[in-house]
């Protein structure tokens, strides 16, 4: 799909990290609090490890990125857009075995606990 349509094959592989993102954080589906939710979990090494916060800010400014670029009437590489897919599966693969780990349960029993403040 990257090289038929590049920013649809990006847009499709970030919306794939964000349904595995729903799968695991509280509240992470409903689309007010997502914004705040995403900082949150990136922000701070107390749900993921720092590479991991990184990689997912990284890629969403892409997403961002390519959302603007397209609104101006260019389209990403397919090279590029194949890059970014692989990039999204492997972070969704990565995911999906930390939310097995016992980090992951500790992380979460934090985040209900700072929502719960809130």
């Amino acid at each position: 799909m990257a090289f038929v349509s590049p920013d649809g094959a990006m847009m499709a592989a970030w919306r794939q990290v964000e349904s595995k993102l729903s799968e695991m954080v509280p509240n992470y589906g409903d689309m007010k609090e997502r914004g705040k939710l995403f900082q949150l979990i990136t922000r701070s090494e107390h749900f993921f490890p720092r590479d991991i916060s990184g990689a997912l800010q990284d890629l969403k400014k892409m997403r961002n990125e390519v959302t603007h670029v397209v609104d101006q009437g260019r389209i990403p590489r397919a090279e590029a857009a194949a890059e970014y897919v692989e990039s999204c599966q492997a972070l969704v693969e990565w995911l999906d075995e930390y939310r097995r780990s016992p980090a992951w349960e500790s992380a979460v029993e934090r985040l209900r606990l700072l929502l719960g403040s809130e």
